[in-house]
């Protein structure tokens, strides 16, 4: 046997081994500093006697990023359409909160009860083009909307 050959290869295996470890680390170090941005549905609570509003809150965790639009999406069609009149700065570890007005609730609520959705996505972008998205089942959204009536009753007939 010859042994210099064996121990060329060997030595071909472990360097080989050795580059996909050191790109895996660079990969899991670079990781906190990727745009991470979480998109939630909910209801904003008042201390004060107005009635709770729907709000899609934006959670970032990472960089810096611009907020450009946020859309209420089924099967990849727009059903609901929330400008934001100008790009809004999301700083690292903050939270912007868009309050919907009724005439995008009421479009919301359109769609749910004309099309037997079950789950609608909720799109963010920013002004890069780059998507952060979220799902929410359409049995919370009632909830959410019963509370928000007092009334404890799902609407919709869901």
């Amino acid at each position: 046997m010859n042994w210099d050959l064996f121990w060329s290869a060997f030595g071909a295996i472990g360097t080989t081994a050795g580059a996909f470890l050191a790109a895996a680390s660079i990969i899991i170090a670079l990781k906190p500093y990727r745009k991470r941005l979480t998109v939630k549905f909910g209801m904003k609570g008042y201390a004060d006697e107005k009635s709770p509003e729907f709000s899609v809150e934006c959670y970032n965790i990472g960089e810096s990023v611009y907020l450009e639009t946020i859309g209420i999406y089924y099967k990849k069609k727009i059903i609901v359409d929330c400008p934001l009149w100008e790009p809004q700065l999301l700083e690292t570890n903050s939270v912007y909160c868009y309050i919907m007005d009724d005439r995008e609730i009421d479009a919301l609520n359109h769609h749910i009860e004309k099309s037997d959705i079950k789950v609608f996505d909720i799109y963010v972008y920013d002004v890069q083009g780059k998507r952060y998205q979220s799902k929410m089942d359409v049995e919370w959204y009632n909830h959410i909307v019963a509370a928000r009536n007092g009334t404890g009753v799902i609407i919709n007939g869901r």
